[in-house]
């Protein structure tokens, strides 16, 4: 391994000068101790000491500065619409001082593949999640060990079985071929994540940190990529239509409270002709408060012109149209309303999900649909897409032409 600095042309230098210090913050100088031989540099200058964080408390080993805002979330006016689990960064004169301890007898994480089935206690030494779901095939402890027997709370005989279930739903899904990128909320332990990984399938697990508040660190620790995140009040840090799958198995979140605001953050995420896994109890139980949760999730679906593709046992697929045209066909006043044209779907940084639900709309181009398995390099992923992205510019600059 190197250390340097990288230039503008990309190459790597290890002899750099550090510059001017431009004040007593950047670089702290002992003022008090007796000069070094050496420690006068060529120009006649003090040479500088970098200073030291001191380590925050053994208390703090969890702690995520905007999300622990504590001071912050008391003056929240409400937490109703789980504002709580949103971020609330400290102001600069606030902010952390220290540097967040790792855990008493922490060891160097296991392994992948190892570490998909096993990650060691005192990394992440929290009981809470084996006392909670251990009957439900999530989590056990074995001595020194975490051991992920791979279920969950709606796929309890494993995460493969229930992936093998998806795919016979849904043949067009095709793992690891057709979809490669998806989105598991609410992902507990992150076993679904886990295992379609061996399926040549990326996916970001996401959760947020509430009273089972060490899940996204046993996804890291597993070697899951993880996030904490929370469907809340403001858009997810993430573009739209970058996810081929959103997944939620007993998620806790419900999507049509509010118009189903939050149903359309996950429209503004899904990829045209992607899909939406839901597990859950309205889907499969009888009962009549369960049965009118399904037939208000049915109907805010149809008017955003999900297809209901399979509902089988505990799990429900749609998907996502792949053009504009049901959009446009709907009839006058049906909700929620389109969105205005200047509405950028890809502004995310601090934005509501207002409380005024509107659908946002691409320009439609034809469906791009991509057999990752023949694409070989990802020279040819390029190739591929920018000749869609031209082809589908001149398509919009006819079409301008026409109407001029």
């Amino acid at each position: 391994a190197r250390l340097g600095i990288v230039g503008e042309d990309g190459a790597m230098r290890d002899n750099f000068d550090i510059g001017a210090v431009v004040n007593e913050t950047d670089l702290a100088t002992d003022e008090g101790a007796t000069q070094e031989p050496g420690s006068v540099g060529a120009g006649g200058g003090n040479r500088a000491r970098i200073g030291k964080f001191p380590a925050c408390p053994a208390s703090m080993r969890e702690y995520i500065p905007c999300l622990d805002n504590d001071e912050e979330i008391r003056r929240l006016p409400s937490t109703e619409r789980g504002e709580r689990f949103e971020r609330h960064c400290p102001a600069k004169d606030k902010a952390l001082s220290c540097l967040v301890p790792a855990p008493k007898g922490y060891k160097a994480p296991i392994p992948w593949p190892r570490s998909r089935d096993e990650v060691w206690f005192s990394n992440v030494p929290h009981t809470r999640l084996v006392d909670d779901k251990g009957g439900q095939n999530w989590i056990t402890k074995a001595k020194d060990k975490f051991t992920f027997p791979g279920g969950g709370t709606q796929f309890i005989h494993g995460a493969n079985q229930y992936l093998d279930q998806i795919s016979q739903m849904v043949p067009d899904i095709a793992f690891g071929s057709r979809t490669r990128v998806v989105l598991d909320v609410g992902c507990g332990v992150a076993s679904f994540g886990a295992y379609l990984l061996s399926r040549d399938v990326l996916t970001l697990s996401i959760a947020p940190k509430d009273v089972h508040e060490n899940q996204i660190q046993f996804a890291l620790e597993r070697g899951v990529p993880a996030m904490v995140a929370a469907f809340a009040t403001h858009r997810l840090l993430y573009p739209s239509q970058a996810f081929e799958i959103i997944h939620c198995s007993r998620c806790r979140i419900s999507w049509t409270r509010d118009d189903g605001i939050l149903l359309l953050e996950v429209n503004r995420m899904l990829r045209a002709g992607g899909y939406f896994a839901w597990a859950a109890q309205p889907v499969y139980k009888h009962e009549e408060a369960q049965q009118e949760a399904w037939k208000e999730m049915e109907d805010l679906t149809t008017r955003l012109c999900w297809e209901l593709v399979k509902k089988e046992g505990y799990v429900a697929m749609w998907r996502k149209p792949v053009n504009n045209s049901c959009y446009m066909s709907r009839d006058p006043g049906v909700k929620p309303p389109l969105c205005d044209t200047d509405d950028n779907p890809d502004n995310v940084w601090y934005v509501s999900t207002s409380l005024d639900p509107v659908l946002l709309l691409k320009p439609q181009f034809n469906t791009l649909v991509i057999s990752w398995t023949s694409l070989g390099s990802g020279n040819n992923l390029i190739t591929v897409i920018t000749g869609h992205i031209v082809f589908s510019l001149i398509k919009i600059f006819n079409s301008c032409w026409a109407l001029k």
